[in-house]
């Protein structure tokens, strides 16, 4: 698959409401084109109908969901700890990825036949 840009790190920080701060720059940059390829592979795009070539991403409103998944996944420090408690430990998990995130790029995914 060709790995394009989905999003932009200015647009992410934009997106998010991060101003003024370049704290996250580097991870935004890094995590740019896994979410992408990540995106990418969820909705089921292909490579003989939607490249990151031939296809205008800005009209597929991606960049939302791209902007919040990158900002969760830096964000989590604990990686998916809801709770935790130490007498008699026991902790307990978030799930691996918000439904919100999901939710919003479900309308986007296309149906894969093998």
């Amino acid at each position: 698959m060709a790995v394009g840009i989905l999003i932009t790190a200015d647009e992410v920080k934009e997106l998010n409401s991060i101003s003024g701060s370049t704290d996250y720059d580097y991870q935004i940059t890094a995590m740019i084109p896994i979410v992408t390829d990540f995106i990418y592979n969820y909705c089921n795009f292909d490579d003989t109908t939607y490249t990151y070539d031939t296809y205008d991403w800005t009209e597929v409103g991606l960049k939302l969901p791209a902007a919040q998944l990158i900002l969760w996944q830096i964000k989590q420090p604990d990686h998916n700890i809801k709770q935790e408690k130490v007498g008699n430990y026991a902790v307990s998990f978030e799930e691996a990825m918000p439904k919100a995130i999901l939710n919003a790029l479900n309308p986007y995914r296309k149906m894969r036949y093998y």
